[in-house]
């Protein structure tokens, strides 16, 4: 399962693609402009109890059905949602993570960490390894 950016999608206001874009939220920039957010890994390893308990009642979901049919593209369609969700939830969250600098906030007229138009939160995705599709 791969969650983020894909297809080369681009920034309609930036040459970027919105994997670059997501790269330098999660990295920062070299010059130290641009703070490291962490959202990605911050989704990965954030309460995770509370996330291994959803994707474990998935499983358990899916082992009770395999005597009826194959769900493990719902299966996987499920785990993908629920991360692909906690990601775009995590976009904008100045409780979790660093929050934009006074110039920016004045500039924005919020303080929205990692969100300016929206693209990045509306277009993150996930794909599975069994049907391929992008799922936004």
């Amino acid at each position: 399962m791969d969650i983020g950016y894909f297809n080369g999608e681009g920034h309609s206001q930036s040459e970027l693609t919105l994997a670059s874009i997501a790269t330098l939220l999660e990295k920062g920039s070299v010059d130290g402009d641009q703070p490291a957010r962490f959202v990605m890994e911050t989704v990965a390893t954030d309460n995770l109890p509370q996330k291994s308990g959803e994707v474990i009642q998935a499983v358990r979901r899916y082992l009770a059905s395999l005597d009826r049919v194959d769900l493990s593209e719902q299966l996987l369609d499920s785990i993908g949602t629920f991360y692909r969700d906690e990601y775009k939830n995590l976009l904008g969250d100045s409780s979790r993570l660093t929050s934009n600098a006074p110039s920016v906030i004045e500039r924005k007229g919020r303080n929205e960490p990692g969100i300016d138009t929206g693209e990045l939160r509306d277009n993150a995705g996930f794909r599975t390894s069994k049907s391929g599709a992008v799922q936004k």
